[in-house]
């Protein structure tokens, strides 16, 4: 039996409430953290439409690439079409990529939106060097 405790005395296991978790002060929120950098995805015009990118790089996108690294696959060429849908529809939404490819994106196109997609998330590049296919024909150089 334990003694009992004079008035104004705590027991030995009493422990504080903890404040509600938003108000504890933390040395670092991932919470807080993640929202911040959510709100500064890329923008890309596709089909006369404006998406957001993910601000940060899904994990699917990042698992993909990791593993066609390791097996050595040539992604410009051995990529399964479905695969390419699965990684787009993580980056832009399901709903769009059904619609975008019932507008008529073909595969070459998706190419070009998975290539920038995947190029934005670099960390290795400076911001501005990486940018989207131009629009219209290429440009020429006169010849010496």
């Amino acid at each position: 039996m334990s003694a009992p405790i004079a008035s104004g005395q705590l027991p030995e296991s009493y422990r504080p409430p903890m404040p509600p978790p938003e108000l504890e002060d933390v040395d670092h929120d991932f919470d807080a953290a993640w929202a911040e950098r959510r709100r500064k995805g890329k923008r890309v015009r596709i089909r006369g439409n404006v998406y957001e990118l993910p601000a940060s790089v899904p994990a699917k996108v990042i698992l993909f690439a990791a593993k066609a690294k390791r097996t050595g696959a040539d992604l410009a060429k051995q990529v399964d079409p479905v695969e390419i849908i699965d990684l787009l529809s993580s980056l832009l939404g399901t709903e769009n990529i059904g619609q975008l490819l019932a507008d008529g994106l073909d595969f070459d196109e998706m190419g070009d939106v998975m290539g920038y997609c995947m190029a934005s998330y670099r960390t290795d590049v400076a911001p501005g060097e990486e940018q989207a296919p131009a629009v219209g024909p290429a440009p020429t150089t006169p010849s010496a």
